[in-house]
């Protein structure tokens, strides 16, 4: 398999694929004698579904009841004054402590109310103290604010990103090249069989002092205790060609490396089989669709460096 594939094999020179996208896989640092075929490049013309990305981050609802809205508005010291109060179980002495940090009566009156809401469950405990709590309120007609805030709870997930390409070889060259390209991605994005030596002292194949590598790719899906990892997929936009910079003044979006999560190849040329008349039986058309998926969250300095 040659070091770089290329589609179309005038990929350099065409006009009409001026702009590309480059697909690099990355060996994992500790199976490096694991890939056959080490670390290849593939260079093919820039679709259109290239062009798109998202992101996202999580934000949840959150009740966080009297007391938790007055947590996030009094210093610590208050809040532990009231936790001590509290915690005597002393309602004059609550409402005495919550007067005392600047609360106003109706507030003093919603925290003490949670508290006892909180003690009545407590007490009674489960299903029935949840049950005498709403009694209660539906009684006096009227329930304890509960003082909903959004939070924020981290970033939504790891970016995708989709390519579809629609391969039509010329020449024999090229359907073998096309034959490579699906051969390269298919292999990469898969796991190995592996043999690890134990160390005598350690016991440990991954982590022990004295632990060595994947040796060799031998036993079956069925017999081998260890897979190795899938490599990696370092992808490139190159509009005009060109390699993008690290810097906000990128047009465009860089991508982190990427683990392939899946990858279909259709055969058939519109809707139905055709071959070139040749010893393979090579078809007519290659179609494939890839998505990647990538292995490390985005932040604000991710933002920076044109991602």
């Amino acid at each position: 398999m040659a070091n770089v594939l290329k589609y179309p094999s005038d990929l350099d020179t065409n006009n009409l694929y001026k702009h590309r996208i480059q697909f690099k896989n990355k060996v994992h640092q500790n199976q490096s004698n694991q890939s056959r075929y080490g670390e290849k490049s593939v260079h093919l013309y820039m679709p259109a579904d290239a062009l798109k990305t998202s992101y996202s981050q999580t934000f949840a609802d959150t009740d966080l009841g009297a007391f938790g809205n007055l947590a996030r508005n009094f210093s610590q010291d208050k809040i532990d004054q009231v936790s001590t109060a509290a915690t005597s179980g002393n309602v004059d002495r609550m409402m005495s402590t919550l007067a005392n940090i600047g609360l106003d009566k109706s507030n003093q009156r919603a925290v003490t109310q949670a508290l006892v809401k909180g003690a009545v469950k407590q007490v009674i405990g489960g299903e029935t103290g949840a049950g005498t709590v709403a009694a209660l309120t539906g009684k006096v007609g009227a329930i304890i604010n509960p003082f909903k805030a959004v939070m924020y709870t981290g970033p939504g997930g790891f970016r995708t990103f989709s390519f579809t390409f629609i391969m039509q070889p010329e020449n024999k060259n090229e359907a073998d090249t096309i034959k490579e390209i699906v051969r390269f991605f298919k292999y990469n994005m898969h796991p190995g069989l592996t043999n690890l030596d134990y160390d005598a002292v350690a016991g440990d194949p991954i982590s022990g002092d004295g632990a060595r590598a994947a040796r060799s790719e031998t036993g079956s899906i069925t017999t081998s205790a260890y897979l190795t990892y899938p490599d990696t997929f370092e992808i490139k936009l190159k509009p005009h060609g060109k390699q993008q910079t690290n810097s906000t003044k990128n047009s465009l979006f860089k991508i982190k490396p990427c683990f392939l999560e899946s990858f279909n190849v259709d055969y058939s040329t519109s809707g139905g089989p055709a071959f070139f008349d040749d010893n393979d039986g090579s078809p007519a058309t290659t179609t494939i669709a890839m998505q990647f998926k990538e292995t490390e969250l985005m932040t604000r300095q991710s933002i920076d460096q044109g991602f």
